[in-house]
Order: structure tokens, then C-alpha cells, then sequence
């Protein structure tokens, strides 16, 4: 079934994307399947749509500076319990759980499009002469 792409079909989509995803665990690839199965959608669409309904679902969790510093005390003290109990998988595991609602932990980037970098430029005026022979001679071939 094809849908048009009007402001509503799009909005009941990333609801739809954001139940399955979110709140009933689907996996990535059983997302895309689903919505490339029952809609008919291209892989560029299906993540844009999956991007928005991570978008939407940001703007909802919002929290309270007194929530996040309430669940960073409750897992200290069993952070505190864990060590004199010597499990020390269990710290681990929370001290990583503090790190992440810290936002300690390093976060995930989504790039989309064609990031270009000059291969060679100021950074030969620190190149030994032999680098900067071999740098002559790749050019020189490529052109």
C-alpha cells in the first residue's frame, strides 16, 4: 500500500514508528522491514521518519533537574551497597548507569550527506622532505 505524504499520514507514521520502537522494543531491522513491507517505503524515507520519531520522542522527555538528581542518590547508595558487598559487576553496571543519565557516556552521531576534508594542505609545512616527495609524486600521478 503506497502512501501520500501529506502533514497527517505523516504524523500517524511516526506515531506507529515511535510504539513499535520505543515502547515495544521492535529491532532496526524488523522496523524497516515492516514499514518497507506494509507502506512501500525506500530505505531514505524509512530513516527519515525513524529520525523524526526520535525527534518527537526527545521533545517528550523532558525531566526535572530534582528527578535526574534523585536517581543519581538512589543509585549511588546502591553504588555504596554493591562495594561493601565486593559485587563488583554490579558497580560496574551502575557506575555506568550514573555515567549515561550524566550524559558522561559518548553519544551517538547520525551524519547524512558527503563530509569532504582537503587531503593535503598546511599540514605540509610539517612533513619531512620525504613525505612531502611522495605527496609530489601521488599528485603528479592523479592528475
Amino acid at each position: 500500500m503506497k502512501i501520500p505524504s501529506t502533514d497527517y499520514v505523516v504524523k500517524e507514521l511516526i506515531d506507529e514508528i515511535s510504539e513499535m520502537r520505543f515502547r515495544k522494543n521492535w529491532s532496526m531491522g524488523n522496523l524497516h522491514k515492516y514499514l518497507e513491507n506494509k507502506y512501500g517505503l525506500n530505505k531514505t524515507r524509512r530513516w527519515e521518519l525513524i529520525k523524526l520519531a526520535k525527534e518527537e520522542l526527545r521533545d517528550y522527555q523532558q525531566v526535572s533537574g530534582s528527578d535526574l538528581e534523585e536517581a543519581i542518590e538512589s543509585l549511588e547508595t546502591m553504588l555504596q551497597e554493591a562495594s561493601e558487598r565486593k559485587d563488583h559487576k554490579l558497580a560496574f553496571n551502575i557506575r555506568r548507569e550514573i555515567s549515561d543519565i550524566k550524559g558522561l557516556k559518548k553519544q551517538q552521531i547520525e551524519i547524512q550527506g558527503k563530509i569532504e576534508m582537503p587531503l593535503f594542505g598546511p599540514i605540509n609545512d610539517i612533513l619531512p622532505d620525504v613525505d612531502k616527495d611522495k605527496i609530489e609524486r601521488f599528485n603528479n600521478n592523479n592528475e
